[in-house]
């Protein structure tokens, strides 16, 4: 029993080590995806909002665009049908990993792109704080017809 104990104790304060059993507190400062700046491709006109949509997450249809857009660090987005709105400079998203996606604005060509989204992350206080800041910034540019 006292070694049960002794084991159980060596798990528990082992948890915020490096090698950690049991989940890190993990505080976000940015999105993920930050659309920073929409251009348009002729004149070169700051765009000041698009619509995200058809967004593919590791290879697989992500359904349901709430998680992109709740719970915070969502900033400047919100579900309008099956669209997420971006009021541009928006950000969203907080799950690292590939994302492809389509941006759309009435008369302008819809424009598909893939990018690898990752945080410079960083150990805070007790190893086991970690915070995720530095996501990654979108500048794009939209073509009209």
């Amino acid at each position: 029993m006292s070694r049960l104990i002794y084991i159980l104790a060596g798990l528990l304060m082992g948890a915020c080590s490096n090698d950690a059993l049991g989940p890190c507190d993990v505080r976000y400062e940015d999105p993920l995806l930050t659309i920073a700046q929409v251009v348009d491709s002729r004149t070169g006109a700051l765009l000041p909002q698009v619509f995200v949509r058809d967004v593919r997450f590791n290879g697989a249809a992500l359904g349901d665009l709430r998680l992109l857009s709740e719970p915070w660090p969502g900033r400047g987005v919100s579900l309008t049908g099956s669209d997420l709105e971006c009021t541009v400079s928006c950000g969203f998203g907080t799950q690292e990993g590939v994302y492809e996606m389509t941006i759309h604005r009435p008369a302008y060509r819809d424009t598909t792109f893939t990018v690898d989204a990752r945080y410079r992350s960083s150990r805070g206080p007790g190893e086991c704080r970690v915070v995720a800041a530095g996501g990654v910034r979108l500048n794009l540019r939209l073509t009209p017809f």
